[in-house]
């Protein structure tokens, strides 16, 4: 899954580069139609890379766990309707790990992958150098390995189908940018939590919220 992750992503890099280089003018194109004058859309894009946290609320059952710093890198592809206002698709993976301990003191070490698809609705101020942005991301892929006493096996689904995103980006020098999100759910996921050696499990609900730091560079 990773490697179909990395060459999906340097496709539509590659694609996205051309797309952008056919639409590069510094201003909107005008075209003539019917007599008046139109704007036509212009499209940018971004690469991006950073550090992520999730953080995760775990409610019904008694389960402690312990998040660490991940990572993310992502693709972007700007529909610029005025130089206020764009529409911005995203394709965003990301990479976590926790540790999860249960009630009976097992505890299983969790690695996460998230393929995601945030659809932002941007607002561009000061020229482009400010930039927020709020919007739903659609999961799709959300992959979980849990190890535990030296077994490993794929583990629970941690994200929901959609999430939203919220956040700022700032255009700095020579085009690259500085940018803060809050990535969170509204409503919890159902899980099940297996204790080795009991004949039940353990059913609880478990709520993520994700803040990231990213540098990037938009085209």
């Amino acid at each position: 899954m990773k490697k179909f992750f990395i060459v999906t992503f340097f496709a539509l890099f590659a694609v996205g580069g051309v797309m952008a280089q056919t639409t590069s003018d510094d201003i909107f194109h005008e075209k003539q139609s019917g007599g008046g004058k139109r704007t036509s859309v212009k499209m940018d894009w971004g690469v991006s890379a950073g550090a992520s946290f999730a953080n995760y609320d775990i409610k019904g059952a008694d389960i402690e766990v312990t998040p660490k710093i991940g990572y993310h890198a992502a693709f972007e592809m700007g529909v610029c309707f005025n130089r206020y206002f764009a529409l911005v698709p995203e394709l965003r993976y990301m990479y976590n790990k926790y540790n999860m301990e249960g009630p009976a003191g097992n505890v299983a070490k969790v690695k996460t992958s998230n393929l995601d698809l945030p659809l932002r609705l941007e607002g561009r101020l000061f020229r482009g150098i400010l930039r927020l942005y709020v919007g739903p991301s659609f999961t799709l892929m959300n992959k979980c390995k849990m190890s535990m006493n030296g077994e490993e096996s794929d583990g629970m689904r941690i994200r929901p189908t959609v999430t939203y995103v919220a956040g700022a980006t700032c255009v700095l020098f020579n085009k690259l940018s500085l940018g803060v999100r809050y990535n969170g759910q509204f409503n919890t996921t159902h899980q099940e939590w297996d204790e080795q050696g009991n004949a039940h499990t353990v059913e609880y609900r478990i709520k993520t919220n994700c803040v990231s730091v990213s540098v990037g560079y938009l085209f």
